[in-house]
């Protein structure tokens, strides 16, 4: 069986799981990472299955915002967002669009859904939009 047909596995991943569980932390985050490599889905929900330093989690993210594109987007937003929190994500996304914005437009489609029951988050995902709005080429 393929790697990609093996992590697809559901009973595969929960060994892997248990697996990813009892080694150190440090050394899960790197064998992870190498599984977003291969399959970004795959990798983040296994993130938020072993993952508990949210520096792991926030080190994904930034990773993420430069390797994904307008629809795998989604995957990020969608996956460590419950973890990091709205804001949060919302917060990184704009520390991206300082440095290119282009990056941080492929996630703004995917950001009003992740605020629409999050209060706290509605006047962040505001103030991105106005910084990319001023960046806007053209």
């Amino acid at each position: 069986m393929d790697t990609r047909r093996r992590l697809a596995n559901a009973s595969h991943q929960n060994r892997l799981a248990a697996r990813l569980r009892a080694i150190p932390e440090e050394r899960a985050f790197a064998v992870v990472k190498q599984i977003i490599a291969r399959d970004p889905q795959i990798g983040l929900s296994l993130a938020n299955r072993i993952l508990r330093h949210p520096a792991f989690l926030e080190e994904i993210f930034r990773d993420g915002l430069c390797a994904s594109n307008e629809s795998t987007a989604r995957f990020w937003v969608e996956s460590l967002a419950p973890r990091l929190g709205a804001v949060r994500l919302i917060e990184m996304i704009r520390q991206q669009a300082a440095i290119d914005p282009a990056v941080a437009r492929k996630f703004l489609y995917w950001l009003p859904s992740l605020v629409n029951s999050d209060d706290a988050a509605k006047p962040h995902l505001e103030r991105l939009r106005r910084d990319l709005a001023r960046h806007a080429p053209g």
